[in-house]
């Protein structure tokens, strides 16, 4: 594969695992790159997705969109190469203009893997910022275009992670978390013994929450998280006193999706 000289390439793509969920007629990806990066997820339709009208080079021409992404100066610019652009600018918009966001950068661009998923196929990249870290980047086959899977890349949530935890609101914010098996920290103060003792991260920040679910949520969870296991998920989620003394602790009343791409 061809890489832009603007760009030093990383040759080896490490420790990448990808798990394929199969949940309400969707493929949900997850990989996961070495323990020091940032893991995101995505989720592609496994419908009308044209794999024949592919690029010759589709590494290349993948990489090519991903460039010009970072590349675009504004917003208008960098949305003509994201997935559902009129959806998703308005997100960008209150993420970079409203939130001052920093535009992220592209230091160095791993070799893209290719990934076929029944008609689905994207081209994951893992990218280091002039800033540090290192990020893993879907791009996705949308039968016509390359386009860049920007939710899952942002993990965009519609208020900062350290706002949310220092401010812990009260009125639910959709946010893009991990969420998995808390059992290693105790239940919360006032959880029913019948509960599942859950707690969610987010991809920039190390420190993990307790969380607790709204009841009618309980099945979905109980079923989703397996012993230690991170799970990638849009979710509502507020803060919520579980008794008039406790502490308000975090508390998921709507799961969106499994993923982070919806």
């Amino acid at each position: 594969m061809k890489i832009s000289s603007k760009f030093a390439k990383a040759v080896v793509v490490t420790g990448v695992a990808i798990s394929v969920v199969i949940a309400t007629s969707f493929l949900i990806l997850s990989f996961k790159p070495q323990a020091d990066s940032s893991p995101t997820a995505t989720r592609i339709t496994a419908e009308s997705v044209p794999v024949e009208n592919l690029p010759e080079d589709p590494e290349a021409a993948a990489l090519e969109v991903l460039e010009e992404f970072f590349e675009a100066s504004d917003l208008e610019g960098k949305s003509r190469f994201v997935r559902e652009p009129k959806r998703v600018l308005p997100m960008m918009r209150d993420f970079y203009e409203v939130r001052q966001n920093p535009f992220p950068t592209l230091g160095r661009v791993s070799a893209g893997q290719i990934s076929n998923f029944g008609d689905s196929m994207l081209v994951l990249f893992q990218i280091e910022p002039f800033t540090g870290g290192i990020y893993s980047i879907a791009v996705a086959w949308e039968g016509d275009r390359f386009a860049v899977d920007w939710l899952s890349f942002s993990s965009y949530g519609t208020m900062n992670w350290d706002e949310f935890t220092d401010a812990k609101p009260g009125a639910a914010q959709t946010m893009r978390l991990y969420i998995m098996n808390g059992a290693e920290l105790g239940k919360p103060p006032g959880l029913p013994d019948n509960y599942p003792n859950l707690q969610i991260e987010h991809r920039d920040f190390s420190q993990p929450l307790q969380c607790f679910v709204a009841p009618n949520l309980l099945p979905a969870f109980k079923s989703l998280i397996g012993r230690n296991k991170r799970v990638p998920v849009t979710i509502e989620v507020g803060w919520k006193k579980l008794t008039n003394d406790s502490e308000p602790v975090p508390y998921i009343s709507h799961f969106i999706t499994e993923g982070w791409s919806n």
